[in-house]
């Protein structure tokens, strides 16, 4: 057994494990937002910053509301933020108890085939760590005899 074999098997199973807790907090986020969207009033809060970020999920373009002396950010694509660009404030839904605002014209629903990719990823990660215990922990064949 060679320590470089069980610390990539150990990385391997560690990755695996982290990919499928990400992926659940992913869904449970969204299903978060989801509700809020469906179930919450609609509540005017005035726009106190705007960051212009890329548009994209790694660099979004931010609005950040105030609220009954707390500060929300939220998310928004380019065609909202740009539509949004002179507006002193916004009407969002916000839910007091769980103390989330989401803007009521993004359509928010799951990306469930992403979700599955990452998921995919980390159970392949798991079962091929294990394949590489099992081979790494079985004693290696005795060299054939021949002449």
């Amino acid at each position: 057994m060679k320590i470089a074999k069980w610390t990539r098997t150990i990385f391997l199973v560690a990755g695996g494990v982290l990919f499928i807790f990400l992926t659940y907090g992913m869904y449970t986020h969204d299903q978060k937002q989801a509700y809020v969207q469906q179930h919450s009033p609609l509540v005017k809060m005035p726009i106190i910053g705007r960051y212009n970020g890329l548009g994209t999920l790694r660099a979004p373009n931010k609005i950040y509301v105030w609220h009954e002396g707390k500060e929300y950010t939220l998310l928004s694509p380019n065609r909202h933020f740009r539509s949004t660009a002179k507006a002193d404030s916004i009407e969002v839904h916000f839910d007091a108890e769980q103390n989330i605002a989401v803007l009521p014209d993004i359509n928010v629903k799951g990306p469930y085939f992403l979700y599955a990719v990452i998921v995919g990823l980390g159970v392949f990660m798991l079962v091929h760590a294990l394949v590489q215990a099992k081979q790494t922990a079985r004693p290696s064949p005795p060299a054939s005899l021949s002449n």
